[in-house]
């Protein structure tokens, strides 16, 4: 792969997380199973009726002001099917109405995805996995165990 086929490669994986990102903080997270493969892993979460079930529990759970920030994207590309994603992802979110009263963020991790190329031609994501860095005192939503388990 050229360098500038490796560029355009990073800006649609890059524009995939902002996309994600986006509508997790504007829409709920309601769209974003079309990111992922059908089992994809997600933050202990298999596949994707687990992953929309999480963002539904979430929805449900009241009001809340979310903001995820992405900075030093790097992509490493593993065949011309798969690459892995890294980068810095800061969370600032909290259970109220906007405006909030500023806060330190509530975790600084690094993101690490494993991207996949499926046979219609877009990117996907096999496997989400946050590795916290730093994290605040205010706790992560973190739904109760029975809401993910298989049937």
């Amino acid at each position: 792969m050229n360098a500038q086929e490796r560029i355009a490669l990073s800006q649609i994986l890059h524009q995939n997380a902002i996309d994600y990102w986006y509508d997790v903080d504007h829409n709920w997270g309601r769209n974003v199973a079309r990111f992922f493969v059908d089992d994809a892993v997600f933050d202990g979460m298999q596949g994707i009726e687990a992953i929309k079930k999480f963002y539904a529990w979430r929805e449900g759970r009241g009001a809340r002001v979310a903001r995820h920030l992405i900075a030093n994207f790097h992509a490493e590309i593993l065949s011309p099917t798969e690459v892995k994603t890294t980068y810095i992802l800061t969370i600032y979110a909290h259970d109220g109405v906007a405006p909030m009263p500023m806060v330190e963020p509530m975790v600084i991790s690094d993101q690490v995805d494993h991207c996949v190329l499926c046979p219609d031609g877009v990117w996907r994501y096999k496997s989400r996995d946050l590795r916290g860095l730093f994290k605040s005192e205010y706790p992560a939503t973190k739904p109760p165990a029975d809401l993910l388990a298989k049937a």
